[in-house]
């Protein structure tokens, strides 16, 4: 699964492995954007791209952000709950 939007408890609460290796993956970390392709890439790499991505408390996607670029072109919005949505390939 790939969670974004803060919310890496829903791994736990879900029985699920991340797809990155980290489960958290704030668009604020050092490195910024190459950071993020990095992770991206060795998603991809590892073919551990998830079937499902969960989206929480995000104030919107960013153009220049290469994970949000993945979202929208591979996944389109299956359920929404409150502050959740739910993705799916």
């Amino acid at each position: 699964m790939l969670a974004l939007g803060d919310i890496p408890l829903i791994y736990f609460l879900t029985d699920t492995r991340p797809a990155f290796y980290f489960t958290w993956q704030p668009a604020h970390w050092n490195g910024g954007v190459a950071l993020r392709q990095a992770m991206l890439d060795d998603m991809l790499a590892r073919q551990r791209t998830p079937r499902y991505c969960v989206i929480g408390r995000m104030p919107g996607f960013r153009p220049t952000d290469p994970i949000h670029r993945f979202v929208l072109s591979h996944y389109r919005p299956i359920a929404h709950h409150g502050l959740f949505e739910l993705w799916g390939r």
